[in-house]
């Protein structure tokens, strides 16, 4: 028989990791996000070194990269602002299925590279319409938000790294190289094309076929006139709102810079793809802390949480730089990388905070359009900056930048008015 102690023990450390009474539905949430992060796992810690073997250049790289924030910062608040009035799960699912026409340009990019531009164009659009639906249904449907986020998180993260150590074992036994590197584009269609049989499922029939989504949205965006003018609309939301957009233009500039060109310049100095697999996957371990982060904030304060997170992130950015050996790129890697990941659910609590149910949408596509900012200017700008100087250089000129946006938006978080 357990000690007692021991068991109460064990059962307050399992609570501390799945919060109770969060609900049905974003359970199954989580689980469908997990699935289709399984699917990426087999593209993503590829897809930059695949982008490079087409277009032979950083700059191009970069350029190519920075076509999907692009579009995100034109799209994102539209979109959002969508998703305050139309049904988030169709959205999300329809989302879903359009990403089998994103794969097939993908593919057919090997031959042509020529399609690449068109893919990356659809690419971003449809980026918008699954995870801005995806996390407006979240904060919709749940009081929870940072608990219910940390474990969406939590099943992301499992699925994507389980995905990506198969990846890693079919380079390593030889069934995927360079020279087929495109084949992984097969299994992520497969996952996708499962995710929209079984949705009708999991959601409902009548949820997710009840009406067209294409006439709903043409309605909507007809008779609520929604249009490019929703930029317009982030000057009313609240401080806390704007201090974490400006935030998240400053980490995602980072963490694009790093999470992009780092497995590039390791691929470019004779690492074998399997082992580049798994350096970038030691960072995506920090996950199993993310469902600690809301207590943890709790305790410290969501500002000294911040404060410390960004520091490090910076920090192991500019010794990143200045790294030349395979622990060392792990470390300092899994620091800038891994920092990221424990900031999410704090950034989308402080940026939830005295902001109105109907008003969630227009908020996660302002957060979202100044995290494609970021993006558009951590891909371009190193892309270019590597060309012309270096690697390190580039990685320390972001964690500067890193420093300086970072200091800007939490003083503007702390400030009166």
């Amino acid at each position: 028989m357990p000690h007692p102690i021991r068991y109460r023990t064990l059962e307050k450390n399992i609570e501390s990791w799945f919060p109770k009474k969060i609900g049905k539905t974003p359970l199954i949430l989580a689980s469908v996000i997990g699935f289709y992060m399984f699917g990426w796992g087999f593209v993503s810690p590829v897809l930059g070194i695949y982008l490079d073997l087409i277009t032979q250049n950083n700059t191009s790289t970069g350029l190519l990269f920075s076509i999907l924030p692009l579009i995100g910062i034109i799209f994102s608040i539209p979109v959002g602002r969508l998703t305050d009035f139309v049904n988030k799960t169709k959205l999300f699912i329809t989302g879903c299925a359009s990403y089998l026409f994103v794969v097939l340009g993908y593919l057919m990019s090997w031959l042509y590279p020529e399609a690449i531009v068109l893919t990356r164009i659809l690419h971003g659009f449809l980026m918008l319409v699954v995870w801005i639906s995806f996390d407006s249904l979240l904060r919709s449907i749940t009081k929870k938000v940072s608990s219910v986020f940390s474990i969406c998180i939590f099943s992301q993260k499992i699925g994507y790294i389980l995905g990506a150590i198969l990846l890693s074992f079919l380079f390593y036994f030889g069934i995927l190289e360079v020279d087929n590197i495109y084949l992984s584009f097969f299994i992520l269609f497969g996952v996708l094309a499962l995710i929209v049989i079984v949705s009708p499922i999991l959601f409902g029939f009548s949820n997710v076929f009840k009406f067209g989504t294409a006439g709903e949205i043409f309605e909507t965006l007809k008779n609520k006139k929604i249009t490019l003018k929703e930029f317009k609309e982030i000057k009313n939301l609240k401080r806390n709102a704007h201090a974490m957009f400006i935030l998240n233009f400053g980490i995602i500039m980072f963490t694009t810079s790093i999470s992009l060109f780092f497995p590039i310049m390791i691929f470019k100095t004779g690492f074998p793809i399997w082992m580049i697999i798994l350096i970038a996957l030691v960072p995506e371990s920090f996950f199993v802390f993310v469902t600690m982060i809301p207590k943890l904030s709790k305790k410290f304060g969501n500002f000294k949480s911040l404060v410390f997170l960004i520091g490090i992130m910076a920090i192991g950015g500019i010794l990143l730089s200045q790294s030349d050996g395979m622990l060392s790129f792990i470390v300092f890697y899994s620091v800038c990388i891994g920092s990221h990941i424990l900031l999410g659910p704090i950034i989308n609590s402080i940026v939830s905070m005295k902001i109105k149910k109907e008003f969630y949408g227009e908020v996660t596509g302002g957060l979202s359009a100044f995290g494609k900012a970021g993006g558009f200017v951590g891909a371009l700008g190193t892309g270019y900056l590597a060309d012309v100087y270096s690697y390190g250089v580039s990685f320390i000129i972001m964690s500067v930048g890193l420093i300086i946006i970072s200091g800007f938006s939490l003083w503007l978080l702390k400030s009166k008015g």
